[in-house]
């Protein structure tokens, strides 16, 4: 039996800048390429592979949604997350967008999620190792089921009627809070880094 959906999220794996063999760019291939190992350096770029996974996905009649990676629970001298995964997020949409696919804004709800319930509050969503270290890379179970919920919301939402873009995310990040047990409120970021 061939799927309804598939959903296609990568990117958080590729940004760790140890030049592994299945690390790909956010970007187009740059000419010339790098003498040294950075990663794939044939076609099987990010934006590519996703291209590749939507055609794929459609070949057995599903409909793909792409998903932009989870940002990872690493703060900045000012406690806010540094969006590592951002570039491959913007990836992810811009090429949602050239494909007519729909697409989950995880990478924002991430941030926002993070953000909103602070260093201490959103330790939750990540586990500590034996040695007594959090991860801030995985989830936890609580975590997972965390990010799990705004997907099956976001998904629900899809089913219905979508947004004149397609594109769903801090628009419904409270709809989807307010069905948690979390006291945070998510506001959409100032526009102006200054936040005036």
């Amino acid at each position: 039996t061939n799927p309804d959906y598939v959903l296609i999220q990568f990117g958080h794996n590729d940004n760790t800048g140890h030049n592994l063999p299945g690390e790909t760019w956010p970007d187009p291939v740059p000419t010339p390429l790098p003498a040294e190992g950075l990663g794939s350096q044939d076609i099987d770029w990010f934006r590519n592979n996703m291209r590749t996974y939507i055609t794929e996905a459609r070949a057995v009649g599903a409909i793909p949604v792409l998903i932009t990676p989870m940002e990872r629970r690493l703060f900045d001298a000012s406690d806010q997350v540094r969006p590592l995964n951002l570039p491959w997020a913007q990836a992810a949409i811009a090429v949602a967008q050239e494909e007519h696919v729909q697409l989950i804004d995880l990478n924002t709800f991430s941030v926002d999620l993070i953000n909103g319930l602070g260093v201490e509050g959103s330790s939750y969503l990540h586990p500590y190792l034996e040695s007594g270290v959090q991860d801030n890379v995985h989830t936890s179970h609580q975590g997972a089921e965390t990010y799990a919920q705004f997907i099956a919301s976001q998904l629900t939402f899809m089913s219905g009627d979508l947004n004149a873009d397609g594109f769903v995310g801090i628009d419904d990040l409270n709809l989807v809070l307010a069905n948690w047990n979390q006291d945070v409120s998510i506001t959409a970021p100032s526009a102006d880094p200054s936040g005036d």
